[in-house]
Parts: C-alpha cells; structure tokens; sequence
C-alpha cells in the first residue's frame, strides 16, 4: 500500500540505492512478469535502467499497478462477493489516513487495484511461478 521509499527491515528503512542495486532474479533478468492469485492482472517489471531487474524495479512496479484506479469492466470481473470486500477495503484505505483532506482526495480518486487484496496488503515476497524463469508469482499477507 505504501510507496516503495517506505520500505523497511528490522524496522530500518531501505535505502534507494540499496534497492537499485540488488539484483531481483539469479541468473538475473531484462523483464518479469508477477501474478497474483489475488488479481486478474499480471504485473509487468522492465530493468529501469537497461539490464536487469533489480528490487527497487520490482518494488516501483508493483506500487505503480497497485495504484491503478479499477476501470467498471475489471470490476466486473470479480465475484459479488469479492466486489463487496474489496469495497470495504477501498473504504479502510481512505479512512486510514490521518488528515481529512487527504481521506476525500484518496476517497474522491476511487477503487485502486490494491483494494482487492483486500485485508492482504504486507509483502511477502515473490517466487518463480514454476514455468518459465521470468514468471514469478507475488505473495502477500
């Protein structure tokens, strides 16, 4: 839910160029592909600068689609169920901000692709999706 420069670990934060640094893959890849059990759209990670991908390309890409508003039809997608959720979530993530201003601005800018994880929203990693080694799956918590 968080941009990536609020990455931590052992409660520090991460420092860009740590993330710029680190490769995401060995052997190391020009692209990647992420899918989520969670959503029906794949993620999409190009090295930023050139070749490879590193951590800090994995982690600006899944923010950046994350923060894609959900188009009606993508919604429709999902079953009523899951819709219903999702909303709630959407909901949740306006509310959690601290001032009001920005609650109606994040509110006013609708359902984003994030919401439908739902209650799932810490990183947990990602895993090759057992197929082709620029498959990789995301898991969350």
């Amino acid at each position: 839910m968080e941009p990536p420069s609020t990455i931590t670990r052992n409660d520090q934060l991460l420092p860009r160029r740590f993330l710029d640094q680190q490769l995401a893959t060995f052997p190391a890849l020009p692209l990647l592909s992420i899918k989520s059990i969670h959503l029906p759209w794949i993620i999409d990670v190009d090295a930023f600068h050139g070749f490879p991908v590193t951590l800090g390309d994995v982690f600006d890409s899944i923010y950046s689609s994350l923060r894609i508003n959900v188009t009606p039809a993508e919604f429709n997608l999902f079953r009523q169920e899951d819709r219903q959720r999702a909303v709630r979530a959407y909901e949740r993530r306006h509310r959690r901000l601290r001032s009001a201003s920005t609650q109606d601005e994040e509110k006013r800018a609708g359902m984003k692709r994030i919401d439908f994880f739902m209650n799932r929203t810490m990183f947990c990693g990602i895993s090759n999706a057992g197929g082709r080694p620029d498959e990789w799956e995301l898991h969350v918590a």
